[in-house]
């Protein structure tokens, strides 16, 4: 299965969509992280997409500091699987399922 960033990059050609990819949490890069927001005016959503189920993934982690350290007047949102206690599903043909919903949830949010 295809990553979920490579997969959101080929849709968002077709959105007005940009795909900011995070690789490093911890020192949080707060100050890149804002310089990338403020180089887009327009901006209204920050969606934060993982494959990984809610509490399991970054989103914990990131949503708290993007919401106290970045300032803007942008909605934050999840797109990803709910919380659970195991990292994977267990079967291909879930995982896909899970991803095409993953990826319908990022763009219509």
């Amino acid at each position: 299965m295809v990553s979920a960033f490579y997969v959101l990059c080929v849709f968002s050609a077709n959105e007005n969509t940009a795909i900011v990819r995070i690789e490093q949490f911890y020192p949080f890069p707060s100050k890149q992280i804002k310089k990338v927001i403020l180089s887009y005016s327009s901006l209204k959503n920050i969606v934060w997409v993982q494959e990984e189920p809610m509490n399991m993934g970054a989103w914990s982690f990131v949503s708290q500091r993007l919401l106290s350290r970045i300032e803007g007047d942008f909605k934050l949102s999840y797109a990803g699987r709910v919380e659970s206690a195991s990292p994977a599903v267990g079967s291909y043909h879930i995982s896909i399922r899970d991803q095409k919903r993953l990826l319908k949830e990022a763009f219509s949010i």
